[in-house]
């Protein structure tokens, strides 16, 4: 019995309230939180109003400006001390969420963010917001922003705040440029809007953020020791990344290459070596389920 409850909040407009479902189902079934908040644009009708220059936007309904809105909506409705996950849509979860806030609260942290460790902020955040908002280190991983997990307090409440205030000036979170006279750095990729964003907050106030929970981060610390600075992430893969793919066929999937992992004792090597053989053989589907398996 966990002394302290967890909620999750997540977002969905009509045309993706399948992948809603799957991600609520799913939190409440295998994450065991307590409550799921449930936000769409029907939701936050004062805050589309207010910003019709985001939300002018179709990608990511508003360039995503409305994740920490909602996080702070759904803050609102808890009690300091509980927790908060912030899950995208787009995630089936498939074990308990619980692993990893006692992880945190473990490490005496309150705010939980996870990196991407092939994703610098040099290359997924444009030079003009690295230039404009004083970014010290941009060859850092850059921070995710689709799993978040924060203890209400003041502080945490905060940091939500710092982060919608960078996400509704537009010049900052959309993808466009607006000053031609700073160039993007030669391996810039894409700006990466609410989560270049975040990236810069976590950053600015030394947060170290943890491993990718998602099959996307899946890794054997005896093959792939700790690199410089990262932190020690002693936890299974706690949630699936379909995005736009079908959540089962993607389950299967994974779950199957997951075995054939573990079979090869975490090696990389090995791994794909031998899945490459499978998928010629028509063993193994072909399908993508995650970075690297």
């Amino acid at each position: 019995m966990n002394s302290y409850k967890l909620y999750a909040v997540n977002y969905a407009d009509p045309a993706y309230e399948f992948r809603r479902k799957v991600n609520t189902d799913s939190l409440k079934k295998f994450g065991k939180v307590d409550e799921v908040f449930e936000y769409g644009s029907a939701s936050i009708p004062e805050f589309i109003e207010a910003h019709p220059d985001l939300f002018k936007y179709k990608f990511g309904a508003g360039m995503h400006s409305w994740k920490p809105y909602i996080i702070l909506k759904a803050l609102d409705n808890i009690k300091d001390g509980d927790w908060l996950f912030y899950c995208d849509c787009g995630a089936e979860i498939i074990d308990d969420v619980h692993k990893l806030t006692d992880h945190a609260i473990t490490d005496g942290e309150d705010f939980m963010v996870f990196q991407l460790l092939w994703a610098t902020t040099r290359e997924y955040t444009k030079a003009e917001v690295i230039r404009w908002l004083y970014v010290e280190n941009p060859d850092l991983p850059q921070v995710l922003s689709g799993f978040i997990f924060m203890k209400k307090n003041t502080k945490t409440v905060a940091l939500i705040q710092e982060w919608l205030n960078l996400c509704i000036v537009e010049k900052y979170i959309a993808c466009e440029r607006f000053d031609e006279t700073i160039p993007n750095d030669p391996i810039f990729k894409v700006h990466r809007d609410d989560q270049s964003l975040l990236d810069i907050v976590v950053r600015k106030h030394g947060i170290r953020p943890y491993r990718d929970p998602s099959d996307y981060g899946l890794r054997s610390y005896f093959w792939q020791p700790l690199g410089k600075d990262e932190r020690r992430s002693d936890y299974p893969v706690v949630v699936l990344s379909f995005r736009r793919a079908d959540a089962a066929e993607y389950k299967k999937t994974y779950f199957q290459r997951y075995r054939l992992w573990q079979l090869c004792l975490g090696h990389y090597g090995i791994y794909r070596r031998i899945k490459k053989l499978l998928i010629k053989a028509g063993i193994l589907r072909r399908e993508p389920s995650g970075l690297g398996i």
